[in-house]
Order: structure tokens, then sequence, then C-alpha cells
């Protein structure tokens, strides 16, 4: 049985900047390296799944986004962190006419990122969780059958104080990524 942490990538695992676009902006939060390692070495594959509707709104080209995805890729595997999958979605229905503006299935809420990597990669996704700062992480997470935590980093803070009247609730909610490994590791059974 394969699983899963499911990880949202901007105010998650690297400093919440809107629209990021540049390489240069890319920081990982404090302890997010750490964390992934240790979830890595418990045998967990670490997919992150990220919206990057600027690509459909035209802040961004898609080339720009593939390129920060793969310094993201780099900047983890310099910390003995390997990703199994990176999942982004730059279709958006409020996008800029063109082969981007569409309502799509990748597109969180929705789970259709989760869902690509679960077939893809053989994955439980009742055995998985999904890590994000948003209300449409947790509801992602949850319509594929994941076990959800909120961050307060990034957008979290703010989403924490509302989450009461989303009609859905977070499994946690923790102070940043480095919590949340703990979080799943405690749950697991898993120590150290």
């Amino acid at each position: 049985m394969v699983k899963a942490v499911f990880l949202d990538r901007d105010g998650t695992v690297n400093r919440e900047v809107s629209y990021l676009s540049r390489t240069k902006d890319l920081q990982l939060l404090p302890d997010v390296a750490a964390a992934l390692r240790r979830l890595q070495e418990e045998g967990f594959l670490l997919i992150v799944i990220s919206n990057q509707s600027g690509v459909a709104r035209g802040y961004f080209s898609h080339r720009r986004m593939k390129k920060v995805n793969r310094r993201l890729r780099r900047m983890l595997a310099r910390e003995n962190v390997r990703l199994s999958g990176m999942y982004a979605c730059p279709w958006h229905e409020e996008g800029r006419s063109g082969p981007f503006r569409r309502v799509h299935s990748w597109c969180k809420p929705s789970p259709g990122m989760l869902l690509e990597a679960a077939a893809r990669f053989s994955i439980s996704l009742e055995n998985s969780w999904m890590i994000g700062d948003r209300e449409s992480d947790i509801r992602a997470g949850a319509a594929a059958g994941c076990r959800t935590i909120l961050v307060r980093s990034g957008y979290g803070r703010e989403a924490a104080l509302q989450c009461g009247g989303w009609g859905i609730r977070p499994d946690y909610v923790v102070e940043d990524l480095a919590a949340a490994g703990r979080c799943i590791l405690e749950a697991e059974g898993m120590h150290g």
C-alpha cells in the first residue's frame, strides 16, 4: 500500500508571494526540508499539488511556472528531499482568452490532481494526507478521500479563522508544515 503526503506549494512549502513567477522569489519556509525528509524516511511519497491560475490570468507564462517548479525540486533535492510528483493546474475559468481559460478537473477544490497522482503511483488515498493553507486544499483532499491538515502559514491564519463556516473541517489545524509533519507521524504511530 503506497501512501502519500500531498502538499500545496505556495504558503505551505515555500513563502507566499502573490502569483510567484520569479525563481529569485522562491524561498522555502523554515523547517520544511527537515519535515519532508522525515516523512519521506517513513515511506510517504511527497507530491506537490498546486493551482497556478496566474498562467490563465496572463500574469506569467506556462514556461515560467515550470521554471519555478524545477527550481523548487532542485532546492529540495539539495536538502535530500525527493518529490515523487509535482502537479500544477494552469487552467482557470476566469482566465484571459486562450487555451488556459476553462474549467478543469485539476483546479482545486476539485480533486483531479490528487486522483491523477493516485492512479499513476498506485496511492491509497484513504491512507494519505493533504496539507495546505486554503479552503480549496482542504476540499480537494477531502474529496479525494485523504485526511487533511490546514497550516496557518501563507493564507492559513485567515483560513483557520473561517474554516468553521466552510461546511467541511480539516482533520487538523497546525502552525506550519513542520507541525503538520509531526502531526502525521503521531497519527500514524511513528515517533521521532
